[in-house]
């Protein structure tokens, strides 16, 4: 496994922590929230995180990228949602 992976894994380890001390236990089997909704919420903070970044002259690599990755996958997201709608 490559240094980024670990990285991720780790981090994703700690968030999941993190939340089980602030919420308690997660079950996905029994959580009622739709999670591509709450996906795209975060995908809008990162938008959003991004952007205050740029304001404030903080350097983000890969800044393009960074965005149509960010965007795409909010696109991707709001097509499920709304197929869902109908």
């Amino acid at each position: 496994m490559s240094t980024c992976k670990r990285a991720m894994k780790a981090l994703q380890a700690e968030r999941m922590l993190k939340g089980r001390k602030k919420y308690g236990e997660f079950n996905p089997l029994t959580d009622q929230r739709i999670f591509a909704l709450e996906m795209l919420h975060e995908i809008v903070d990162a938008l959003n995180y991004y952007d205050m970044a740029l304001i404030s002259g903080q350097d983000i690599p890969f800044k393009r990228l960074l965005r149509f990755s960010l965007r795409a996958c909010a696109y991707i997201l709001i097509a499920h949602l709304r197929r869902r709608e109908l």
